[in-house]
């Protein structure tokens, strides 16, 4: 049973971090800098406000 949830989280977290890396603009307008600069950026972001 805790493997399926582990699982489960593991790829909540890998599919949120892809949805976001191509969702988000590429460039952040009040900053001028990369939003994500790579996916593991964007899988870092996802990781922590997720979990």
């Amino acid at each position: 049973m805790f493997i399926s949830v582990l699982w489960i989280s593991v790829f909540y977290v890998f599919l949120t971090a892809l949805i976001m890396f191509n969702a988000e603009p590429h460039i952040n307008p009040v900053t001028g800098e990369p939003t994500f600069k790579t996916f593991f950026d964007a899988l870092y972001w996802a990781t922590v406000t997720l979990h």
